[in-house]
């Protein structure tokens, strides 16, 4: 597994993937940003590293998004539905550590859709917060 930044290279990538009806299921937006606007958001989130990408054999298996609200940083993650086992829980583990390494503080983990993965973070350290958060931070 190969956690890493997003690039301009992973733009019409993840343009496609947000448009997937499936992944439309588990976004609290609904609405789907023409072209144009997709690349204005990517662009800029590209440049505060606020965007990586999970690769298992050189294929995109997940996607992280990182916002801040107030002084907490919440990380979102989607995954493509194939990858919702052991790989989709590899990804979201790795990448909270990539970003933790990166911003120097916890990271806060937003709604995971996977019953599963949420109780494995739970076993593998990760804290609760409440129903809709798991918090990451280095031991």
């Amino acid at each position: 597994m190969k956690i890493q930044s997003a690039d301009k290279n992973d733009r019409k990538a993840v343009w496609f993937w947000i448009q997937d009806p499936m992944n439309r299921l588990f976004t609290n937006n609904k609405n789907i940003p023409d072209y144009s606007q997709h690349c204005v958001w990517f662009d800029a989130m590209c440049k505060k590293e606020n965007i990586i990408i999970g690769l298992k054999d050189n294929l995109r298996i997940g996607l992280g998004i990182l916002l801040k609200e107030q002084t907490t940083l919440i990380a979102k993650f989607y995954l493509k539905p194939v990858y919702c086992g052991v790989i989709g829980l590899e990804f979201v583990s790795g990448a909270c550590e990539f970003l933790y390494q990166k911003k120097g503080e916890p990271i806060h983990v937003d709604c995971l859709s996977n019953e599963k993965i949420k109780q494995d973070l739970l076993e593998s350290g990760f804290s609760k917060i409440d129903e809709n958060f798991l918090q990451y931070s280095r031991k």
